[in-house]
């Protein structure tokens, strides 16, 4: 909101930002996210988004390639519960 940002662009980054973290949890065999969550290569399209892009990452997020580079633990408890709360408040519940 500082950047003035309306609620329908916060809640579009916000699950921008989740999709590969909940795509993760519920397709890995454990059920559940790694320690360390790197977020993959770098993408050309990642690498030239701007925060001031008015379109902001809604359209950058789903088009980027879903390969992730999991380390620590296989488990991480915290790691669930905060993505699952934030994707329980985006939903509404």
């Amino acid at each position: 909101r500082d950047e003035g940002w309306g609620v329908m662009r916060i809640r579009a980054e916000a699950k921008g930002l989740l999709a590969p973290l909940a795509e993760h949890l519920a397709g890995s065999p454990e059920g559940s996210l790694p320690e360390v969550f790197d977020g993959g290569s770098p993408s050309p399209r990642l690498l030239s988004f701007s925060l001031d892009d008015a379109e902001g990452l809604g359209p950058v997020v789903p088009a980027l390639p879903r390969r992730q580079g999991g380390g620590g633990t296989r488990s991480q408890a915290w790691s669930v519960a905060e993505v699952l709360r934030h994707v329980a408040a985006l939903v509404g519940r």
